[in-house]
């Protein structure tokens, strides 16, 4: 499987071994220009996306993009 995470901008993607609970790849950026959003009272940054079966879907400028996640990174 692989763990999605936000930086900066990007939408980042890293190999992941759900077993031994450690990265077995390098991470790689999957889109650029994803909407982020300060967290009310935090320092956070939240970033707009969501992940269902093999379907990540995320918001670039106000428009929604979605990536199906099969052999994907």
């Amino acid at each position: 499987g692989h763990l999605l995470f936000g930086r900066q901008r990007s939408l980042m993607a890293l190999p992941f071994d759900a077993q031994s609970l450690t990265a077995i790849g390098r991470e790689r950026v999957v889109a650029e220009g994803v909407v982020s959003r300060a967290a009310v009272g935090s320092a956070l940054q939240l970033m707009d996306f969501s992940v269902a079966a093999d379907t990540v879907a995320y918001r670039v400028a106000g428009r929604l993009e979605t990536i199906i996640v099969r052999n994907w990174v």
